[in-house]
This record gives structure tokens, sequence and C-alpha cells, in this order.
């Protein structure tokens, strides 16, 4: 689900969802840096000293456009903090997306990504790491993933925030659903 651009408009949460407050914070600072004409931030617009609290979540991912109608981006992992290599078990910093990805979760990282890249917001989403990548690993996460530009104002870079899901906090009620991607 996409989310909004400035920190006064309201959020509507899907039934059941109560993101994690260290979601929520990094939400409200990348929305800080976003100019009262709506220009995005950039990443030398991030302040590590800033989000200290934050880094062991914190993801930064290379887009790269490329000539390809089924995918017009190539990701790459420029950083990930400890906690995902924690998680996962294994460090993926460096690595493009399709090295790491089996081809259905490729496109389904594709989908949840492109929206936020072409709608110039950020994005929440909920899930499992199970068949995400090279590990076998299986934890749930939610995460708030933004945009950063370039010069030419373009999106070049996604910046996000991982919270790492106890399993009972993980898997919705009979009455809750995940959103959509």
């Amino acid at each position: 689900m996409l989310l909004p651009r400035r920190r006064d408009e309201a959020i509507a949460w899907p039934p059941g969802i109560e993101p994690h407050p260290d979601l929520l914070e990094f939400l409200a600072y990348w929305q800080s840096l976003v100019k009262p004409d709506g220009t995005l931030p950039s990443r030398a617009d991030i302040s590590p000293f800033e989000l200290r609290r934050l880094l062991a979540g914190i993801a930064m991912i290379d887009v790269q456009p490329q000539e390809n109608p089924q995918l017009p981006y190539r990701y790459r992992w420029r950083l990930l903090g400890t906690s995902h290599q924690q998680h996962l078990g294994v460090d993926l910093t460096g690595t493009y997306f399709e090295d790491v990805h089996v081809p259905e979760r490729l496109a389904l990282a594709h989908r949840a990504l492109l929206p936020i890249i072409r709608e110039r917001r950020p994005g929440y989403l909920r899930m499992s790491s199970t068949g995400f990548t090279v590990t076998s690993a299986m934890h749930y996460f939610e995460r708030i993933m933004a945009p950063l530009v370039g010069e030419d104002g373009e999106v070049n870079m996604l910046i996000g925030m991982w919270a790492w899901l106890p399993i009972d906090k993980a898997l919705p009620s009979a009455d809750d659903h995940d959103p959509p991607l």
C-alpha cells in the first residue's frame, strides 16, 4: 500500500495492522525531508546520525533503469543493516536482486517497488522472507520503502526500514487480511 508524502495526510491502515513504531518513526523522518514544493529527498539529504537508532533495520536499494518492458528497473542492494544479516543469515550488500531472488520473488519485488518509483511515494508491505533470497531462513517482516532522487529529479534509490516480526504478530487473525501488493 502506498503512503503519503506529507505527515499531515492521514493513513488508512488495513484492519488489524498496527505498524511497528520504528517504521512510523522512519516514515516521519523521510516525510520531514520532502520539501514544501513536493521535491523528494536525495541520498545526500539522509543523515545516518539522525537515523542512528534505526540503522540496524535500514536498507538502501539502487534503482537502475533498463530496457526491459517486463522489468524496467534493475535493483541492487546498496546497504543492508545488521538486522537483515542476522535474520537472513547472509549479507546481500552489493548483490543484484536477480542474483539472489528466484524469478517469482523477483517479479513480486518488482511489483512492490514499481508503484513506489512511479508514484514517488513510500510504500508499506508485510510478508515472509520465504523463498526471497538464497538463504532458506524464514522470517516475517513489515517494511516501509521510500524513494530518493538523483540530481536529475528521477528516483535512483530506495531507502527502507524493516521490522522483523515474531510469528504471533506476523500472521493475521481470522478477521485480518494482509494488504495486497
